[in-house]
């Protein structure tokens, strides 16, 4: 396979291919994401082959506005204060899921993790492909995730269709994973945002880190 390289500015070209059933390499505030459309089980499919990840590590659904995480999942009192603080920005939100073209995507759990970047090329392709981009960082799985375009490029050349340029991520660190599907909030990970600073957003509500 021949990987197109892309500029910034190719931002309809990157549509066009995730249009077209293809995968792409993007950046994002945090990391380079590995995207495709999310309500293609076939290419959902293939980004766990390309990355080399297990069936039942569920990816990400990446959005480019707010009010789109309700079409694909339930909202409840803690999200809406994370989304009004957090989005667009470094955090992944795990909700119950409403949508069930998902099932590749989200493997056989009733949640969806949904995400908002904050990086504008993330957030123009998105927009422009006009639906939900499944995504997951690039790396073989196991491996550090890529955060400039010469490891993209190094992981990805010649397996997926096309590489948008950007030199590097501005953060440079994954986002922080919660989990509000069950009215409370469970940490899974801690990434760019901090525990104090979602604290300090919305308090101690049903608050515990998931130790597993």
């Amino acid at each position: 396979m021949k990987t197109e390289i892309l500029s910034e500015e190719e931002i309809n070209i990157a549509a066009n291919i995730l249009k077209s059933g293809g995968i792409i390499a993007f950046p994002t505030e945090t990391v380079y994401g590995l995207g495709a459309y999310a309500f293609n089980e076939k290419v959902v499919k293939n980004i766990f082959e390309v990355k080399k990840r297990a069936f039942n590590k569920p990816l990400t659904v990446h959005i480019s506005k707010k009010n789109h995480a309700k079409f694909i999942a339930e909202l409840n009192e803690i999200s809406l204060a994370l989304i009004d603080v957090f989005w667009p920005g470094p955090l992944t939100i795990i909700f119950k899921k409403k949508c069930l073209r998902l099932s590749i995507l989200t493997s056989t759990n009733e949640t969806v993790a949904i995400r908002l970047p904050s990086n504008k090329i993330a957030q123009k392709i998105i927009e422009k492909s006009g639906f939900f981009i499944a995504a997951t960082s690039v790396n073989i799985s196991g491996e550090p995730s890529s955060i400039c375009y010469k490891q993209v490029i190094d992981e990805m050349d010649g397996k997926i269709d096309a590489i948008v340029y950007c030199k590097n991520c501005e953060i440079g660190v994954e986002s922080t994973i919660v989990d509000i599907s069950n009215n409370e909030l469970v940490i899974k990970r801690i990434g760019a945002i901090s525990l104090e600073k979602i604290e300090e957003a919305i308090g101690k509500i049903g608050k515990r880190i998931d130790k597993t």
